[in-house]
């Protein structure tokens, strides 16, 4: 694709996409959907399964990608959000969890407390790396998109880079790194 036309709706699939035996992507769903046991499912009837890690630890990550290859030898992608560089007004977000507290009880749902004083990149590099070592077929972001440095990385680790984009200039700048 050249920044110059947007890709024909016609054109056959290519990479990771081509080997799928169904055209089946299961969303990488943050907060608990995402298992492996999920995204093995999804891969071993012929689509791509997708965990989400960016909500996870490192060990919990660790478990997770260790336990997708148990249950497939077929293709799986991981998804990481893209951390927000604003900043954080900590006054709105007591404000907004407080409102939200009042409201669990009538719906069923408990609340995790947040830490909004904790930095976007805490662990980043780490589940990073982790990532590179694990070797994952695909690796997705959202939310933004990652530095060209991080892409090559991740295809010199034998990884698709795949970027969630939301228009035709979020495309040209995912394919500008190299996704």
């Amino acid at each position: 694709m050249t920044p110059e036309r947007d890709p024909a709706p016609d054109e056959a699939p290519h990479g990771i996409l081509a080997g799928l035996r169904e055209p089946i992507v299961q969303a990488p769903m943050a907060g608990g959907p995402s298992t492996p046991e999920l995204a093995a499912a999804v891969s071993n009837a012929g689509g791509l399964g997708f965990l989400a890690l960016s909500n996870k630890s490192l060990p919990v990550a660790q478990t997770e990608l260790t336990r997708i290859r148990e249950l497939t030898g077929q293709a799986f992608g991981v998804n990481l959000l893209i951390a927000s560089r604003e900043e954080v007004d900590e006054r709105v977000l007591h404000s907004y969890a407080e409102h939200l507290a009042s409201q669990p009880e009538s719906h069923g749902i408990e609340l995790a407390p947040s830490d909004a004083s904790k930095s976007a990149d805490d662990g980043r590099q780490a589940m990073l790396d982790l990532i590179e070592s694990a070797r994952p077929p695909v690796v997705s972001f959202a939310f933004g998109c990652p530095v060209r440095e991080l892409v090559d990385g991740l295809h010199a680790a034998g990884s698709e880079v795949w970027v969630t984009v939301t228009g035709p200039a979020e495309a040209r700048q995912a394919e500008a790194v190299g996704a």
